[in-house]
């Protein structure tokens, strides 16, 4: 029981150092990319973050202000496996919010994944096929401001190779330099707009 009490120790002790990394990794993220591209927005990273802080905050209070981790009942242990099991996939959260989402060059676009970044060359894109979308949810008398909320954007890029990317740019999820990437989408690529 001591040794799984220390591995439960030992997790959420690991899970505030990722986090207090990975915040100032957000940090200078924000410094790099204004200028060439889009990253997750601050409210997602903060609330992610909010998140971790409070059980990390709950972890470290009742283990080492309260001293209360010695004398556990059986519902009060499997709370706590529970919430460590929680905290463990709110730390992936902040790290997955961490990464880059677009970034644009001369003559490529970055596009990175959870584990990857895929490479699209303007010249590999079929600029006929491929649509710039704006979709706009209509307000009606329930909800008058659910347009607001509805509004999402997303480029639909064919390339001439027969593969189509589907880029979620929503302006809730994501921040960042889009005035670049709309400029290069619309002007330099003539790639269509398109109201939904």
């Amino acid at each position: 029981m001591e040794i799984f009490m220390y591995t439960l120790r030992v997790t959420y002790i690991l899970n505030i150092i990722t986090v207090f990394l990975l915040t100032i990794k957000k940090v200078i993220m924000h410094k790099k990319m204004n200028d060439i591209g889009l990253y997750y927005s601050g409210w997602t990273f903060g609330t992610a973050l909010f998140i971790s802080l409070l059980f990390n905050t709950t972890f470290f209070m009742s283990d080492v202000i309260a001293n209360s981790w010695h004398n556990l009942g059986i519902a009060n242990l499997v709370l706590l496996i529970v919430m460590n099991i929680l905290n463990l996939f709110i730390t992936f959260a902040v790290f997955f919010i961490t990464k880059k989402r677009i970034a644009v060059n001369a003559s490529s676009f970055v596009i990175y994944n959870m584990f990857s970044k895929k490479y699209i060359e303007f010249s590999d894109i079929d600029t006929e096929k491929s649509e710039y979308i704006f979709v706009l949810r209509k307000s009606n008398n329930v909800l008058p401001k659910r347009n607001i909320f509805g509004y999402n954007e997303y480029i639909n890029i064919y390339l001439k190779n027969g593969k189509d990317i589907t880029i979620n740019l929503n302006p809730f999820l994501f921040s960042g330099n889009k005035v670049l990437l709309f400029t290069v989408v619309v002007k330099q690529l003539k790639i269509k707009r398109k109201t939904l």
